[in-house]
């Protein structure tokens, strides 16, 4: 009888007058047989037992009555009975519970990580209901940023919003202290603050007429700027501070929780000027809004669409082509990559937890080939089938309910590992990151893992274990053993086994090669051996490039004079960081007819001439710049050598010209040179093109300086604070690290995923190999007779072992063909979200490593068991049956 079919019978009225004296009776057999092992005499047991059931009246209601009464004393006797078995065989259940906490801990960690990363990101009252609106451009792609004119026209126009907010995402230098700082913050909307329903714990947030530029410089602190630059003071409301070299009132601490956007510490009103709100050609704000009660996300789309559509009709110039689309904000608070990134962790989670009950239902298979002569003379003292699967299901609930222990405490450690291993600019800047544990959620979310997982390992074993052969079981001298459609069931899941590690495998492979690929390329920089570090000029002190371009050329002339620096240079973003990328557009003279948005983009980097030199890019073609590359001479450029190799085939791009749009407008740029590919965003497949221009020529407001020097970069930092404080004394320094923390701060969620996919691997082979071995172990014990009857035949120890592992092979290569599908799906995966660094997609060579590593691993577990077998002697294997 099934599970299934117990169940409805258990539930059903519909059984014959026969069928309810059969099963009173067996209750109140099972009540007696209770009652004596707890020490009372047959006689009264079988008395009390009657009484309990009313006697011998077969009526329907005396069979309910039994079944209630008895199930839980039932159940209770069965995980006391269960308990005493798994402690008979301890090696079986440490490992069983071992198999189980691997896979349910580590799909309650990686829930735990979605859970504070992609559920709930932000400490925001009903954060289901915010909501961020992208621009949808013609050719498909979708922005964050929109121009104040069209917001503000959204905000008028739409009614599916409680509020919709702006805010932009900026840094500011704060001054008039000990200590200049420069600290993360937000331009933001009067309403933003109402929008995400937080308040400020001591003063106000902003008021409407704040918005207008020129009524106020106010400020709202967050509560840790607060509480490190101020002291937690409540008197600073209303005291006036240096920002950006201009003075601001300080009008609210705000709530411990709100770091939003991207780990702001200082929040200021944006600044509404009539031509700002009339500007649609300048993207520059980012918009969140609260949908109201009762309206969905899809038709706030639609309303959205509609007003889209209407801006396109009265404004075709900017706005032709220009839609909307309305995303959750918890989804994209932490990028566009994090969900396809967590949703690959999950499927790696996945297949740990399959391949560890894969192995935990062939350990019960094993065991039960064991346990077949208890299960027969249960049979034949009346236990029903549906008891005898009762009675195992029980015993694999106690492993599940140890395994889920034992997950609890393995998740703690994976979750405060990776808090423990993020960088500081992670924890600041990633939303829900600091606040990630194994909370009440996650804790719910493992039981009912583990409750899958004792049904999908213990399940099939119980149902197999249900059904004995009670004749063949009770003969005396005759040997346990499986039957042939066991066998086929065991086989089937090793193999299963196999071709889940074989996806596994591919993946971390494919993991530390992207890694492998990241470190070799960052290792030509020799990266330990440079310092990085930032400075920002406010517009207030340095309101024009001159003045910018002089305080840069007096700080590379202090830096080059600290002991121990071989040279110093300025530039815009560090390779591979991801981080403060400039694009722009680009055309050649060849391209002077291409409409603006068929031009290609490049990276544009604005550097010193020892910019090559520190970082040892080589310079392939032509000069680098000189001092007479100024302000007002010719605007000329370096080019990277995909740039060259692309737009100017067969010629010497040395001469030619092109031209580019920045905050200075439209000019061409003479091309003097020529120089090495250099990855700046490790998401990108290939070398971006890349234009360096001098920074005498177009000095960036926020630049990076680095310094590459003989001694340990860190040491010099004392000496650059110095340095830039004797320039200038309210000019803070920021962003203090070598070049390699640099590099590894950037791809450090990377990393974190990386970690897991190689853990996740690395216990796929594990468990791939125990299981193979188990098999074999078993099959060889079972086969101990077969195999002496072989020797005393004139079989050798070379042909026993052989016979041994092509088993073990055969096994193995069905997992393989069986894997391959599912190892190229996931590497198609990897590739396709970009996470992996020059990660494409599966590889018939990766396929054909991993297929050699799991057959070798598949081998060495076979090797023991065959030994074993070969060592059987064959007169004693003979006289034991």
């Amino acid at each position: 009888m099934s599970l299934l079919a117990a169940l409805r019978r258990f539930f059903s009225d519909k059984r014959s007058d026969a069928d309810l004296r059969d099963e009173l009776a067996f209750h109140i057999e099972a009540e007696t047989q209770t009652k004596i092992a707890e020490g009372m005499p047959a006689d009264e047991a079988r008395r009390q037992a009657l009484i309990a059931f009313g006697g011998v009246q077969q009526t329907r209601e005396s069979v309910h009555r039994a079944h209630w009464s008895y199930l839980p004393t039932t159940f209770l006797q069965d995980l006391r009975f269960g308990w005493r078995m798994l402690r008979r065989v301890p090696g079986f259940t440490v490992i069983a519970v071992i198999t189980l906490a691997l896979g349910i801990g580590a799909n309650t960690a990686v829930f735990s990580l979605a859970d504070a990363l992609l559920l709930h990101p932000l400490p925001f009252p009903q954060l289901d209901r915010l909501v961020t609106v992208f621009v949808r451009y013609g050719n498909g792609s979708a922005g964050r940023n929109m121009s104040p004119a069209d917001f503000r026209d959204y905000q008028q126009r739409t009614h599916s919003f409680e509020n919709l907010s702006a805010y932009s995402s900026a840094d500011f230098n704060i001054s008039g202290g000990p200590t200049p700082e420069r600290v993360s913050g937000a331009r933001v909307s009067a309403n933003f603050f109402s929008t995400i329903r937080l308040s400020p714990i001591a003063g106000r947030a902003f008021s409407a007429d704040e918005e207008l530029a020129g009524r106020a410089n106010v400020a709202v602190l967050s509560y840790g700027l607060w509480v490190r630059r101020f002291g937690a003071e409540t008197r600073v409301i209303g005291r006036d501070f240096q920002l950006n070299g201009k003075p601001y009132t300080i009008i609210g601490v705000m709530d411990k929780k709100l770091t939003f956007p991207g780990g702001a510490e200082l929040w200021i009103p944006v600044e509404w000027t009539g031509n700002e709100t009339a500007e649609r050609s300048k993207a520059q704000l980012e918009v969140v809004g609260r949908l109201k009660p009762g309206v969905t996300l899809e038709q706030a789309q639609q309303e959205m669409e509609a007003e889209a559509q209407a801006l396109a009709a009265q404004y075709p110039t900017t706005n032709k082509d220009l839609g909307v689309q309305l995303r959750p904000l918890r989804l994209v608070v932490n990028g566009t990559l994090m969900l396809p990134m967590t949703e690959l962790l999950f499927i790696s989670a996945l297949l740990v937890l399959l391949l560890a009950c894969a192995n935990v239902a062939n350990l019960q298979l094993s065991r039960s080939t064991v346990r077949s002569r208890e299960m027969a003379v249960r049979a034949a003292l009346g236990a029903r089938r549906g008891r005898l699967m009762g009675q195992l299901l029980a015993e694999n609930l106690l492993l599940g309910g140890l395994g889920a222990v034992a997950a609890f405490v393995m998740a703690r450690w994976m979750i405060a590992y990776q808090v423990a291993s993020a960088p500081p600019v992670m924890l600041r800047i990633v939303a829900g990151l600091n606040d990630m544990r194994v909370d009440h959620r996650a804790l719910l979310v493992m039981v009912a893992i583990a409750l899958f997982s004792v049904l999908a390992s213990g399940l099939v074993p119980a149902i197999e274990a249900s059904k004995p052969d009670v004749t063949h079981g009770l003969k005396d001298g005759v040997k346990n053993s499986s039957g042939r459609s066991q066998h086929r069931l065991r086989g089937g899941l090793v193999a299963a086994q196999v071709a889940i590690a074989l996806a596994l495998l591919g993946g971390t492979i494919l993991t530390l090669r992207g890694f492998q690929s990241m470190a070799s390329a960052s290792r030509s920089f020799a990266p330990e051996q440079v310092l990085t570090f930032a400075v920002t000029l406010p517009a207030s002190h340095y309101p024009d490039q001159q003045r910018k371009a002089e305080l840069y050329q007096q700080a590379l002339e202090e830096l080059a004079a600290i002991p121990g620096t071989q040279s110093a240079a300025v530039l815009t973003t560090t390779p591979l960081s991801n981080n403060g990328v400039v694009w722009t557009r680009f055309r050649t003279e060849r391209q002077q007819e291409l409409k603006p948005d068929d031009l290609p983009g490049g990276i544009l980097q604005s550097i010193s001439s020892d910019y090559f030199d520190v970082l040892r890019i080589p310079l392939l073609r032509g000069r680098r710049f000189t001092r007479a590359d100024a302000t007002g001479a010719v605007p000329v450029a370096v080019i990277n050598e995909r740039l060259a190799r692309r737009f100017f085939p067969g010629d010497d791009a040395m001469g030619k010209r092109l031209k580019i749009e920045d905050a200075q407008g439209s000019r061409w740029m003479e091309i003097v040179g020529v120089a090495g590919d250099v990855r700046y965003d490790w998401t990108d497949e290939a070398p971006e093109f890349t234009i360096y221009r001098p920074f005498t020529q177009a000095p960036m407001a926020s630049s990076l300086f680095a310094i590459r020097t003989t001694a340990d970069p860190l040491s010099l930092t004392p000496h650059v604070r110095k340095s830039i404080a004797q320039l200038d004394s309210e000019l803070p320094v920021y962003e203090v690290e070598s070049l390699k923390q640099a590099i590894d701060d950037g791809i450090a969620g990377l990393q974190g995923v990386g970690d897991f996919i190689a853990a996740f691997g690395l216990l796929a082979l594990v468990l791939a190999g125990v299981g193979v071995y188990g098999v074999m172990a078993c099959s060889v014990a079972e086969r101990r007779q077969e195999v002496g009857i072989r020797m005393a035949l004139g079989a050798d120890r070379t042909r026993v072992m052989r016979l041994v592992l092509k088993r073990g092979l055969l096994l193995t290569l069905i997992g393989i063909a069986a894997g391959v599908p599912l190892a190229v799906a996931l590497a198609r995966s990897l590739g396709s979200i970009y996470v992996l660094y020059g990660v494409k997609a599966a590889e018939s060579m990766l396929l054909l490593s991993c297929a050699a590593i799991l057959t070798v691993i598949s081998l060495l577990a076979c090797a023991v068991p065959a030994r074993r077998a070969t060592q059987v002697e064959p007169m004693s294997a003979l006289r034991s049956e």
